[in-house]
């Protein structure tokens, strides 16, 4: 009998990200440019053709990478597949050669005469739209994330200190300040702040990873500030935590999905003071409002945002998990 091999949170959200819609074309090429960057292996001989290899354990990406050269760049690459004597793990390899590859090379900023690109070419990522898919095939490539409930851990490891410069410019551009260090031969980008990690994949599209990292965050964190307010009774605990945990998690995936600020007035108060006093009752929470609302009021208003939150996650419930 063949035993699986295990699937690490990592594994899911590239799953994930791999079986989301690439976009548009601007779009397709900025996340194959940093496919190629991060994955990619050129291979030269002489005055030949180079070829392109991009090798990983992800069928999903395999699939994604050779649609993308298939159908944007008619491509015709070969797949081959494998294991390692001392893995379970499957390897997948795609690689690209013939007359067309050095055009697209070109086109993706990978190169130029022969010659890899220091930094990422700025047509690429011009667009906000694009400089999201660019982090997301970047991730793909060569990134990695914890398990929100092992601590807080989310990186990228970027082959050169230029590149690595030019990535974490682009998750500035999103609020997103990265710490970096070296190791080995690499330049890793890292984040440690849950929010910012949140925030990273709110960005790259991983909405259903986002939830569950949510899930996962907001229950501990709401369980750890309950159990400091000893004279609640037990029940009373439980009832508000898992209350308080699903109300903060429908609010930041709208927050996610679509925003606070386009919410109305009334709705939007309720949603930032649920969030800043996660831990208060609905009778509490309403009094600490300017003006202060009735515990119906805010009852109401808070069952009209988890009827939001389901609508946006498609009718479901947001739960972070299908």
């Amino acid at each position: 009998m063949t035993r699986r091999t295990p699937v690490s949170y990592a594994d899911d959200v590239r799953v994930e990200l791999a079986r989301l819609s690439p976009g548009g074309s601007c779009c397709r090429r900025a996340e194959l440019s940093a496919l190629a960057r991060s994955l990619g292996v050129l291979r030269l001989s002489g005055d030949g053709p180079p070829a392109l290899e991009l090798a990983t354990g992800n069928p999903a990406l395999t699939r994604r990478v050779f649609r993308l050269l298939r159908y944007d760049y008619q491509m015709h690459p070969a797949i081959t597949s494998g294991r390692r004597r001392t893995s379970r793990t499957r390897r997948y390899l795609v690689r690209a050669t013939g007359s067309r590859l050095e055009g697209l090379l070109e086109d993706l900023m990978v190169w130029h005469r022969r010659r890899v690109y220091p930094g990422i070419g700025r047509r690429l990522v011009q667009r906000r739209c694009c400089r999201r898919a660019y982090l997301r095939g970047f991730f793909l490539g060569r990134g990695s994330i914890n398990h929100p409930g092992r601590g807080h851990h989310l990186e990228l490891v970027v082959p050169s200190p230029r590149l690595a410069q030019d990535l974490a410019g682009l998750m500035r551009t999103f609020a997103l300040a990265p710490g970096l260090c070296a190791r080995k031969d690499d330049t890793v980008l890292y984040l440690k702040d849950a929010q910012a990690i949140a925030g990273f994949l709110g960005v790259v599209g991983a909405s259903q990873a986002l939830l569950q990292f949510e899930n996962s965050r907001v229950y501990r964190s709401v369980k750890e500030r309950v159990n400091r307010l000893v004279n609640m009774e037990t029940a009373n605990v439980t009832r508000t935590v898992e209350a308080a945990a699903r109300q903060v998690r429908a609010i930041r995936f709208i927050d996610a999905e679509l925003g606070l600020q386009k919410l109305p007035r009334g709705l939007r108060e309720v949603a930032e003071s649920r969030l800043r006093l996660p831990e208060l009752s609905l009778e509490e929470l309403g009094q600490s409002m300017s003006p202060p609302l009735g515990k119906s009021a805010v009852n109401h208003r808070l069952r009209r945002l988890l009827s939001i939150a389901a609508r946006l996650s498609g009718g479901a419930p947001p739960t972070g998990a299908r």
